[in-house]
């Protein structure tokens, strides 16, 4: 499900490391456990055929774009889905090799802190306005 909460309710369409690293995420850790980490076929499966994932593009999507307004417009399907979000992004932003890569001007950045740290403080605003 945490698949179709990302895939719904991110600001831009996702690339399948940026949900596969979203996905990885356990909020209050401290790091990323690279077992969390899973494939495309396992991501696929598990979701029943609700999403297709693009290779040319490698982008994750909705197999309709009724399903994306369903699942956006029901708060029963995911109470709390940007604060969810909003939360996973702030603890990605915490880990300390993060911070770290301030001061690393050599390493290029993992895949999906462009995402966080643009759109935290988007999904924050939309679950307090909800």
């Amino acid at each position: 499900m945490g698949a179709l909460l990302w895939i719904s309710h991110s600001e831009k369409p996702l690339q399948l490391d940026e949900l596969l690293q979203a996905l990885a995420v356990e909020k209050g850790s401290t790091e990323l456990n690279p077992k969390r980490i899973s494939s495309v076929e396992i991501l696929l499966s598990c979701c029943l055929g609700l999403i297709t994932f693009d290779k040319e593009a490698s982008r994750v999507r909705l197999i309709h774009f009724s399903l994306q307004e369903y699942l956006y417009t029901r708060p029963d399907v995911f109470p709390s889905a940007h604060s969810t979000i909003a939360e996973t992004c702030l603890t990605y932003l915490n880990f300390p090799h993060i911070k770290d890569l301030s001061h690393s001007l050599d390493s290029s950045p993992p895949p999906f802190l462009t995402y966080f740290s643009l759109y935290w403080g988007v999904h924050a605003g939309r679950e307090a306005s909800s």
